[in-house]
């Protein structure tokens, strides 16, 4: 998953509208942390993640977390991820041994659903598709035969640990084994090491076609991005490698998902779609930018959260490859020698203008830091001027921090934080972010590539800057 600090929610947070909650606790003794942060999606559609951070009692190493949910969701705790059910209460052991290697338990795990898939990774093994050539019929039919396999040892695994699962979680499971291993199946054509009229005959000839109409699937992200490759595989519409954004192909997506999928699948794919086309930001895709806005808003116009959502992402969309206005570029900011700044003093230099948000409590961002040291060294020459632009409320955390990642040059700091104005007109409200402005002054990235993304292809900076 990319990770973000999207939230932060103490351990007492109550929702009065949430039907269900989930419950984890446990124990941790001896805990090397005071703090323990437990992560989920909230939006499996549009990516949007929350973190959960609790405390670690310092005597008896207990911890407890409970989420206002009422839908199956997966969680992340440490290196372990679980799925969980409305009302779920799940205990959990922590330990680390010798070598500093920590281990999740569940406690009495044979009976709880939320053990089942780390149970069945550390039991069965998945294939890796690097293991067949493709190059001739005997390959194609020995992966297949090695994923259904899987797939087969999967279910039977199922039956076996099931026996106190709830109903409702037992469906669950097995409906995410089975788009797991839909997903295996178009896999060699998802990487083009094949195309799909090269595969044998019957290939596909046991597909349960009910598996692409499961509203509660819509929760997890390995589902929703199953349906949009399967729709680009199995109709046979993937884009040429680097043409991912070509009109002719996305418009073909478009049409493919609005005629094999139906209800809120397929509205939510089109959202899925959607929203990819506003994050990449190429003013080519624009009319179909239009449409699926059209589509959307009128598929989720009961849906008021639904809908903010949409139509800040179309705000994003617009403001691509325009001049800041006015009222944003009288934005004022504190240097790091505490003199305040305008926003249109420092777009002023004529120079692309390569922007991180950031703030001294985030950890990704500081973790980012030495790869944009290392990503400023190499493009010293290139006409690039980098920014940090701090969210920290206040001076010292701030100013301490610049002296622990090493960069003190055009550092300024936008006290208001996620209230700016700026940062309302990018639509940001997760860090870190990166930017990128034009010579003339205008936005052509609001969520251009981390550094280290960068560092291993420079070419994802410089498409933007075309």
């Amino acid at each position: 998953m990319r990770t973000s600090f999207i939230l932060f929610i103490s351990a007492w947070l109550i929702s009065f509208t949430c039907k269900g909650y989930i419950i984890v606790q446990g124990y941790w003794e001896n805990a090397d942390q005071k703090k323990i942060s437990l992560q989920y999606l909230e939006d499996a559609v549009i990516f949007k993640s929350s973190i959960i951070t609790t405390e670690i009692d310092s005597v008896s190493g207990r911890f407890y977390f409970r989420i206002p949910l009422d839908h199956p969701v997966k969680l992340q705790l440490l290196n372990q991820f679980f799925v969980a059910m409305p009302n779920d209460t799940i205990s959990v052991n922590i330990n680390k041994n010798l070598k500093g290697e920590i281990s999740i338990d569940f406690m009495n795990a044979v009976e709880k659903e939320a053990s089942f898939f780390p149970l069945l990774s550390a039991e069965i093994k998945r294939v890796s598709i690097r293991d067949f050539s493709f190059d001739n019929s005997a390959s194609i039919k020995g992966y297949k035969e090695a994923v259904t396999a899987h797939y087969n040892k999967a279910i039977h695994f199922l039956e076996q640990h099931s026996l106190h699962y709830s109903s409702d979680g037992k469906v669950l499971i097995k409906n995410l084994l089975s788009i797991e291993h839909l997903k295996d199946m178009i896999n060699p054509i998802y990487i083009e090491k094949i195309l799909k009229e090269q595969l044998p005959p019957g290939y596909f000839s046991e597909i349960d076609f009910s598996l692409l109409n499961k509203d509660d699937l819509l929760y997890f992200r390995e589902y929703v991005i199953f349906l949009n490759n399967f729709n680009e595989c199995f109709y046979n519409i993937k884009s040429p490698k680097g043409k991912y954004y070509d009109s002719a192909y996305v418009g073909k997506k478009i049409s493919s998902a609005q005629a094999n999928f139906a209800g809120r699948v397929r509205d939510h794919l089109l959202l899925f779609i959607y929203n990819s086309l506003v994050e990449n930001g190429t003013k080519h895709n624009k009319a179909q930018v239009e449409e699926l806005y059209n589509w959307v808003t009128r598929a989720f116009k009961k849906n008021e959260t639904r809908l903010r959502q949409i139509r800040d992402m179309k705000h994003q969309f617009d403001i691509l490859n325009k001049p800041f206005p006015p009222n944003i570029l009288s934005q004022q900011l504190i240097s790091s020698q505490g003199k305040k700044v305008f926003l249109s003093e420092i777009f002023s230099t004529q120079r692309i203008i390569h922007i991180d948000f950031w703030a001294s409590w985030c950890g990704p961002c500081i973790a980012e830091m030495p790869k944009e040291i290392q990503l400023i060294a190499e493009l010293k020459n290139k006409g690039i001027d980098f920014i940090f632009i701090s969210l920290d409320k206040t001076e010292k955390p701030w100013q301490q921090a610049m002296q622990k990642i090493g960069i003190k040059e055009n550092q300024y700091r936008l006290s208001a934080a996620f209230d700016a104005s700026l940062m309302k007109y990018l639509g940001i409200n997760t860090i870190p972010k990166y930017a990128i402005i034009g010579k003339n002054g205008s936005l052509m990235s609001y969520d251009a590539p981390r550094p280290s993304v960068i560092l291993e292809d420079n070419s994802k900076l410089f498409s933007l800057l075309k």
